[in-house]
């Protein structure tokens, strides 16, 4: 399970037969039940926790992952010295997902991060704000402040690793 995940093909014998399951599966995806479901569940926790269904705020993070395995996005990151891929993530105030991309490794924060602020607009027209480090935004380039502002609407804050902050402070 560890090396090679839960492939359709490796499902237990006990269960429905892996074609079936897939076949499922593959309908449920292309008609958007499980993104509907996913949905869902995130405004139901989210009023829960007596915040709004919709997200307004999130934070833009990157992370590299060594990998050994073949693909067309492998790369390698010179900052990082990892040879493999790089997910863009953003996540709203209670750390569920608004958005993703998997690039390689070298592939650029400012780059990425525009599909993935795109995305999270898209699926969250609530977005206002989203906090990102200084990987998305720099004193080289720092264009994807003004790009956010212009295409979504969304006011990117960069959150240098010396700044104080308190994450509170807006009403997500």
């Amino acid at each position: 399970m560890l090396r090679t995940g839960c492939q359709w093909r490796q499902m237990p014998h006990d269960l429905v037969k892996w074609w079936a399951a897939y076949r499922w599966f593959r309908t449920l995806a292309k008609d958007g039940t499980w993104q509907r479901i996913h949905d869902g569940l995130h405004a139901r926790v989210r009023n829960e926790e007596g915040r709004h269904a919709e997200p307004t705020a999130c934070a833009l993070d990157s992370q590299s992952a060594q990998s050994a395995e073949g693909g067309e996005s492998i790369s390698f990151d010179k900052f990082k010295h990892c040879r493999g891929r790089k997910r863009h993530l953003a996540a709203d105030t209670l750390g569920f997902l608004c958005a993703r991309k998997v690039t390689g490794a070298g592939a650029s924060d400012r780059a990425a991060g525009r599909d993935v602020l795109a995305e999270a607009k898209r699926r969250h027209p609530d977005l206002v704000l989203a906090w990102a480090d200084g990987g998305y935004a720099n004193v080289v380039d720092d264009s994807i402040i003004a790009w956010a502002m212009e295409s979504t609407g969304i006011e990117v804050v960069v959150v240098k690793r010396t700044d104080d902050v308190i994450w509170s402070r807006h009403p997500a």
